[in-house]
């Protein structure tokens, strides 16, 4: 708890997924779940309403967290601890890719996430060039979203 809460990472245990970009997760030394928005993306909802492409978001993110060997969630440094519905705003990690990343690839979520900073880079390259490149690939394929 305290190495998440102090903008490291959570080795976590999947409580619930409720929908393409939140989950419910335990984390170490808690009895109780958080719920967990992911970072950079806002899938199509499905709930109170469904939105067309929602329920594939859904079931994507159910089936990869369903299915994972581990599960991280890191605090991202450029949007804080929580949003406005005292939900934990997280990068999640399953299996060693970033899931939010994956969600962006796969059309299932347009891009939201911005770092001008550059603060997170990876291979020498910046979290948000890696968003929009995921982006422009899923357009490019014309996947879900973008069919």
């Amino acid at each position: 708890v305290g190495e998440y809460l102090e903008g490291v990472i959570s080795r976590v245990t999947l409580h619930s997924s409720i929908d393409g970009d939140t989950a419910r997760f335990i984390f170490p030394g808690e009895t109780e779940y958080r719920s967990v928005r992911f970072v950079g993306i806002d899938t199509p909802e499905t709930y109170p309403n469904t939105d067309p492409w929602g329920p594939e978001a859904k079931a994507y993110t159910a089936s990869v967290l369903e299915n994972a060997t581990e599960i991280w969630v890191a605090k991202d440094p450029t949007t804080g601890l929580y949003d406005g519905y005292e939900r934990n705003l997280g990068l999640i990690w399953v299996d060693g890719v970033l899931l939010n990343y994956e969600l962006v690839r796969l059309g299932h979520t347009k891009n939201n996430y911005s770092d001008e900073d550059m603060t997170l880079v990876f291979e020498n390259v910046s979290l948000d060039r890696w968003f929009k490149n995921a982006e422009a690939e899923a357009k490019a394929e014309a996947r879900n979203i973008w069919s």
